[in-house]
């Protein structure tokens, strides 16, 4: 450490440096002056640790000295020393950042503790300098995964427009046009089930497909891609000004199609949602756009759908909804389900005979594989190979609609007769409710309704049998369900919410810390550690 001193009186000098113990001090150069020019030499020369000076001095006064030092070293500590005890002095001394001002004459052992406490203040300082450099480079090389890790969040989780996300895209570098408004489209490759690639081969293609669509997507204006979106697909979100958004997102994904076909050898089908300015609202495009991408999948004919196409959907969510229902044996949802797809599909003018022949053949083929009881008689593996045959020999869409409301109605009617309440105790028919309706609102009222007794009297006998009132059963039921679907690592946590029932994803977590003691983040971690095992399949 180097010491510079400068003070016209030369006793002064001397005292200094023979009655502070500077070794002590950690100092190994001193430097010594007797005028202000000569100190502001030294200084530029040798830029010492701390420098300690007179005010009335030849050539240069000490304020002088401090201005100019101050000019190119705001933050070198600087100890005045004088024997003027002058408001302007020390007022001027404050305005340049003086560490301590010292009157003479003073006492050494004072003036070394001033001196010391001086030296640990610069010490500190300049190891929290060297603290915050080090985490601004580790930001620096870590931007370009926050970037995206805030991008994601976004796109799945979404956040409100307001000083707090304008302050993540100041810190983070991301551009405003942010928040103009945002369009999403969802990627899939289309690898056939036989197809000779590995596992990581098609890694190696999904990669290569997300570094294509961040080209294709950025040629048109600003745009992000998620190598790690949900279902196993690409998002690619557009932003920007609004006005012609839409039709550059169709315009990028019949280009990125095209592109993967030519130079992939794959097909890759798309969906695009819709277009909405407030960023909160990017996960609803991103779910349309996933919808869509389904659709696009089953026609099978266009690589590329959009969320608002006039055109006949295919009823891919209520089939799903329908399968899932069938698997479970929850014969209100499969009715329910039904009754949307003949609505909203069979008696859809825009349906063609075609698309109600592929529609009829999965349900026929769901049907088969989930009967249940006396409905195998209908749909059993003998009968599902003619049914299919006969669908195609259908030349009417509303003929073919009234034989196949008959196959799943004699589906319902076994349904019916395997949960006859009746053949139930009071308490396990609600277990039973709930094991079929845990996704939806279950209402115990309802409950008690459907069994004919008091609401109380039910309430009684409930939890006299399971030691818990409904609400908790319930809860517990739906948070086991939930650490199942958790553990598969296929959904988001808000997907998870609502598939157990929960339509508030902080609802959900609060009550599945409450059960489990975790959040459903934590569970997450230490079931991939093995910590933790699901207890329901």
């Amino acid at each position: 450490m180097k010491v510079l001193i400068a003070d016209d009186e030369r006793h002064v000098l001397e005292g200094l440096r023979d009655t502070i113990d500077w070794k002590g001090l950690g100092v190994r150069e001193l430097e010594f002056t007797e005028d202000g020019r000569s100190a502001w030499e030294k200084f530029v020369a040798a830029r010492p640790d701390l420098v300690i000076t007179d005010m009335n001095m030849p050539h240069m006064d000490g304020i002088a000295l401090i201005r100019r030092i101050r000019e190119i070293d705001p933050d070198v500590p600087i100890v005045v020393l004088s024997a003027y005890d002058d408001f302007v002095y020390t007022k001027e001394a404050i305005h340049f950042n003086v560490s301590r001002y010292i009157l003479k004459p003073s006492v050494p052992r004072e003036i070394e503790r001033e001196i010391r406490d001086v030296l640990r203040e610069a010490e500190h300082r300049k190891a929290k300098e060297q603290l915050l450099g080090e985490y601004r480079e580790q930001f620096e090389r870590h931007l370009p995964a926050l970037r995206e890790l805030m991008m994601h969040q976004l796109l799945t989780a979404g956040e409100k427009a307001g000083p707090r996300l304008e302050e993540r895209l100041r810190t983070l570098g991301v551009s405003a046009e942010l928040l103009g408004g945002g369009v999403v489209i969802a990627a899939r490759p289309d690898f056939a089930e036989d197809c000779a690639l590995t596992e990581r081969d098609k890694e190696l293609y999904l990669f290569a497909l997300s570094n294509m669509s961040a080209e294709i997507a950025r040629e048109d204006g600003p745009a992000f891609v998620s190598y790690y979106a949900p279902d196993d697909c690409l998002a690619v979100l557009l932003y920007g000004e609004p006005d012609g958004l839409a039709k550059r997102a169709k315009r990028t994904a019949l280009a990125l199609a095209d592109a993967a076909r030519r130079y992939l050898r794959f097909d890759v089908f798309v969906g695009i949602g819709r277009l909405y300015r407030d960023v909160s609202k990017w996960p609803q495009s991103f779910r349309e756009a996933r919808e869509a991408l389904k659709t696009a999948e089953m026609e099978g004919e266009s690589p590329a759908f959009f969320v608002d196409d006039p055109q006949a959907k295919y009823p891919v969510e209520s089939i799903s909804r329908l399968f899932a229902a069938l698997a479970r044996e929850d014969g209100a949802e499969v009715a329910a389900c039904w009754e949307e797809i003949g609505a909203s599909f069979f008696r859809n003018e825009r349906v063609t005979l075609a698309m109600a022949k592929m529609v009829s053949t999965a349900i026929i083929c769901a049907l088969s594989a989930f009967s249940v009881g006396d409905a195998e008689a209908e749909v059993g593996a003998d009968r599902t190979a003619k049914l299919l045959r006969d669908v195609l020999r259908y030349t009417e869409k509303e003929t073919l609609y009234r034989r196949l409301n008959e196959i799943v109605e004699a589906n319902l009617e076994a349904f019916r007769r395997a949960v006859d309440p009746k053949s139930l105790s009071y308490v396990d028919y609600v277990k039973r409710a709930v094991a079929e309706r845990y996704s939806q609102k279950v209402s115990f009222a309802e409950l008690a309704r459907e069994l004919g007794l008091h609401r109380n009297y039910l309430s009684f006998l409930f939890k006299k049998e399971t030691g818990m009132s409904f609400m908790q059963y319930l809860t517990r039921f739906r948070i086991e369900k939930a650490k199942s679907l958790l553990a598969k690592k296929r959904y988001m946590v808000y997907e998870v919410a609502e598939m157990v029932g929960y339509s508030d994803p902080a609802y959900f977590s609060r009550m599945f810390k409450q059960v489990t003691g975790l959040s459903p983040v934590e569970f997450v971690l230490q079931q991939q550690e093995g910590k933790v095992t699901p207890s329901m399949s």
